[in-house]
């Protein structure tokens, strides 16, 4: 693939075609890995999500830079050991990052300069709130930047609370409580307009039930309250951890206000964000660090763990941590 070459990038732009053609095969690319499917050619959905997208796309073809997207992700994993296999980035990161890896370089191939995907990790930014540690948060951080330079581009990079305060909260002996407080001072919602804005719609109902559910089932592992407390509890915080989300993204459209903004999660075809693809799983709420990553006969899939031990799969350890599952005997 072409790299950081502007004559280079010249002579193969010329050969790819005109700005708008090329921002028309990048957005069909997109919408191959998009979460929740392609739409369908000459449909609605389809054209919506042309008239979301494709301008943002044809805004970095026409300068002749690399697509630049946001991916709010990465968190930390999550504290319930019937998820996963520990708090360490394992197999399903890794299969994760060298997805996106891979479509930025599938997306050089159409566009000489590429694209670039920052990976807005958000562990800090409501790791109290799920049972995470700030220290965990950072363990898990060091893991992914381990495991981004061990796929040897330079197409992903990480953004943290941590990087985006000003001085002198990013000081090392700045407390993280600080920097959450100072994110939702300058980007945040009060908790009655977010609790508002959820209730309102059907989308945001959902939203707050996923949460709800993610929380609630981190909660039972620990056994410290009622079936109805945790209910209660899970719903509570649940606001709270949308409302940070909610900042956190408002921080990353103020730094990245012309970056294609993905999600984990599907999204609407009228949605400003794009639902990406991480790995192949049922739920469409699971991701790498809620879940482990499973090698079955037709590839890696993800699944939570005790789903890949009740199906009898078998534990593999890599340098002595563990790492994913092998289910039936995979393809050679």
């Amino acid at each position: 693939m072409v790299e950081n070459n502007p004559a280079q990038h010249a002579d193969l732009a010329a050969c790819l075609g005109p700005p708008a053609a090329t921002a028309e095969r990048v957005l069909a690319l997109l919408l191959k890995h998009r979460r929740g499917g392609a739409p369908g050619a000459g449909t609605r959905e389809e054209r919506m999500l042309r008239s979301m997208h494709l301008p943002c796309i044809e805004h970095w073809v026409a300068r002749g830079e690399a697509l630049q997207m946001v991916l709010p992700a990465f968190p930390a994993k999550s504290p319930n050991l019937r998820k996963v296999l520990g708090a360490l980035p394992d197999m399903a990161e890794r299969l994760a990052l060298a997805s996106l890896q891979s479509l930025c370089e599938q997306i050089g191939t159409l566009h000489a300069p590429g694209a670039r995907i920052i990976l807005c990790s958000d562990g800090q930014v409501f790791g109290d709130l799920v049972g995470v540690t700030d220290a965990a948060v950072q363990a898990y951080r060091a893991g992914l930047l381990e495991m981004c330079a061990e796929l040897g581009g330079h197409r992903l990079s990480l953004l943290t609370l941590a990087d985006a305060v000003p001085d002198p909260l990013n000081a090392p002996w700045a407390s993280p409580s600080a920097q959450r407080a100072w994110l939702l001072d300058r980007f945040g919602q009060s908790l009655d307009a977010v609790r508002g804005a959820l209730l309102s719609s059907t989308a945001g109902r959902q939203l707050l039930c996923g949460i709800s559910r993610f929380l609630r089932e981190d909660d039972d592992a620990t056994m410290v309250s009622t079936p109805t407390q945790a209910r209660q509890r899970a719903k509570r915080r649940a606001y709270q951890v949308i409302q940070r989300s909610q900042a956190w993204s408002a921080l990353i459209a103020a730094r990245h206000p012309d970056a294609l903004r993905l999600s984990i999660h599907p999204q609407p075809a009228d949605s400003r964000k794009f639902g990406i693809r991480l790995l192949a799983c049922h739920d469409a709420w699971l991701t790498p660090w809620h879940g482990v990553a499973v090698q079955r006969a037709d590839g890696f899939a993800l699944m939570k763990r005790y789903q890949a031990e009740q199906a009898g799969a078998r534990r593999v350890m890599i340098a002595g941590r563990p790492s994913h599952f092998i289910l039936g005997e995979p393809a050679a």
